[in-house]
């Protein structure tokens, strides 16, 4: 077996022969790379369905202000909308936890997804959010959908000094009803939440679980990280010799070919996968208090100027 580098849509370029460790080490790193990068995908994933369920809950408010409708089907419709975005997000949450496990699996073994899988369940039983929601994601699967009341109110701001200002807000709920009529739901689970006084929305379970999911990602990038730095120079060691003798890299890769010269495994080096999980990073990286934090559609009155 012969191993190079080579730039395979420039057939004039002479290959330049690599021993077998340096192979092996380039296409580890580029197939853990690209693990890497499909775990901050996730994560990007996850947060723009919660993104998303937001903007619909502010949508279905607005919505209300203008229209004040209080026709039934326009009820159905609504809770419609609001059913189909937090199904999204539970399941965007289930693809997360599912499908990180087996990346760190891959990347470093058992005793790494040990320690993930024992993170993931400190996080479980330290919130009720994480649980309660767990359970309606199951809940959803094979029974029915998880909002069965929805809110919509408009409450003069009693903090300002215009009385006139009226807040319009949409609220949605879970129907614990049909969670507690589940048989094979976690009837303690449920039973917890029940007992809540007054019911929390579905905004606010949301806030608290995706945070609790991010401290999981936090974990997930300590666990992670100190290899990258490894992948990343076994890739830029490659890049450096090859741009020692080419002035264009387009293509490039390293190839492990036969003694008739036909390519019998081969990896592509995309610089840009290691810069987008970079900006992935750079956006999705404040995750502190995010349960607490929520979205307005204006700014604070300032009655005293």
């Amino acid at each position: 077996m012969r191993f190079t580098i080579e730039t395979l849509v420039q057939d004039e370029q002479v290959p330049i022969q690599i021993d077998e460790k340096t192979f092996e080490d380039t296409a580890t790193a580029v197939q853990n790379l690209s693990i890497a990068l499909g775990i901050e995908e996730k994560l990007d994933l996850l947060l723009e369905n919660f993104a998303e369920y937001e903007r619909e809950i502010l949508r279905l408010a607005s919505d209300y202000k203008l229209h004040l409708h209080h026709e039934w089907s326009g009820f159905r419709y609504d809770l419609q909308a609001i059913n189909r975005r937090l199904v999204n997000f539970l399941t965007a949450a289930r693809l997360y936890l599912d499908q990180v496990q087996h990346d760190v699996s891959s990347l470093h073994g058992g005793e790494s997804l040990e320690h993930l899988k024992a993170k993931i369940r400190s996080e479980y039983d330290s919130s009720l959010a994480y649980r309660i929601l767990e359970l309606v994601r199951n809940h959803v699967q094979h029974r029915s959908l998880p909002i069965g009341k929805t809110s919509y109110s408009i409450d003069r701001e009693s903090n300002s000094e215009q009385h006139n200002r009226l807040r319009c807000s949409f609220l949605a709920y879970l129907d614990v009803d049909q969670l507690l009529a589940n048989p094979k739901g976690k009837r303690q689970v449920v039973e917890e939440f029940a007992q809540l006084s007054p019911q929390p929305d579905v905004t606010l379970l949301l806030g608290e679980y995706v945070e609790a999911l991010c401290r999981v990602h936090e974990y997930v990038r300590q666990i992670i990280d100190p290899d990258i730095l490894r992948w990343e120079a076994a890739i830029a060691a490659v890049r450096e010799t090859a741009g020692a003798k080419w002035k264009s890299l387009i293509g490039l890769a390293v190839v492990a070919r036969d003694e008739h010269r036909r390519a019998q495994r081969q990896y592509h080096i995309v610089e840009e996968v290691s810069t987008h999980r970079t900006q992935l990073r750079a956006k999705n990286h404040y995750f502190k208090g995010l349960g607490s934090r929520y979205v307005a559609s204006e700014g604070a009155l300032d009655t005293k100027s």
